[in-house]
């Protein structure tokens, strides 16, 4: 597998969730890109974030042109796997897309998982709005493990109220009542009617990440399920404070957060 002369990597955060960002608008880097098949492109990506840089990143995104919309992405997690959303990897998308490409009002993103709207409110404060939220099922048994809260928040998260246990997380994870992708498993500890404590264990990542964009909304709408009256909440995740509004099953959430850009990598020669 070739890299062009200088493959350009920028490494995007939202809430310490890192993602590598490829500039697919980029004639040069889009011909080179093209020509790789996917298993070497899952094979790339598993390298560039667990060990060719010496510090893993979350995930890769290859952003590209697409009708009717200002870019679509080719979205991988780090092992590899693709997702149909990413709350904060879409935040970062948006984010680049502003400062890079095209400094508009309003930047639309196409998802597997449908359209998301994004916004820059400020340097590094930048809000999507999510695809809409399903599939919600209260006291959702899991039998040898728990009873929690499930819904599809473009992806699923199976919402608990526990300490974190990554263990039990990764075996939970792939249980027969989640399907053949499994679910993403969010643990929460709920501060008031309005605020919680939240982590995820992430598919694809198969470890926990320091903010889930899906998983931040999952925890917001667990809330919402105890307290209806509510329509946004404030969930604090490892890697910082992610806002979440218009909460109402079916709606689609804004998500709110900070992004900024961490350092940008260039790639020379044929080094894989």
């Amino acid at each position: 597998m070739n890299t062009p002369e200088a493959l350009t990597f920028t490494r995007v955060s939202g809430a310490d969730n890192t993602f590598f960002v490829v500039n697919r608008f980029d004639p040069a880097t889009d011909k080179i890109i093209s020509a790789w098949s996917e298993q070497e492109i899952k094979s790339w990506v598993q390298k560039v974030c667990e060990s060719f840089f010496g510090f893993k990143t979350n995930g890769v995104l290859f952003l590209r042109s697409e009708p009717g919309f200002d870019f679509s992405w080719d979205f991988y997690n780090s092992d590899g796997s693709s997702a149909e959303m990413c709350g904060n990897a879409a935040r970062c998308a948006v984010y680049y897309y502003y400062h890079q490409i095209d400094k508009k009002e309003e930047i639309t993103l196409k998802t597997i998982a449908g359209e998301i709207r994004g916004k820059v409110l400020g340097p590094s404060w930048v809000q999507v709005q999510m695809t809409k939220t399903f599939d919600e099922k209260i006291n959702f048994e899991i039998p040898d493990f728990a009873t929690g809260y499930f819904i599809n928040t473009g992806v699923p998260h199976f919402v608990v109220e526990k300490d974190s246990d990554k263990e039990w997380a990764s075996r939970l994870r792939f249980h027969p009542l989640f399907g053949k992708p499994g679910s993403n498993i969010t643990f929460v500890k709920v501060k008031s009617w309005d605020k919680a404590d939240a982590v995820t264990f992430e598919r694809g990542v198969e470890d926990f990440t320091e903010a889930c964009g899906t998983g931040a909304v999952a925890a917001a709408m667990y809330l919402k399920s105890k307290a209806k009256d509510i329509q946004s909440a404030k969930i604090n995740m490892p890697g910082g404070e992610l806002i979440v509004e218009n909460l109402e099953l079916g709606d689609q959430p804004l998500l709110i957060g900070g992004a900024q850009f961490e350092v940008e990598l260039k790639v020379f020669k044929e080094e894989k």
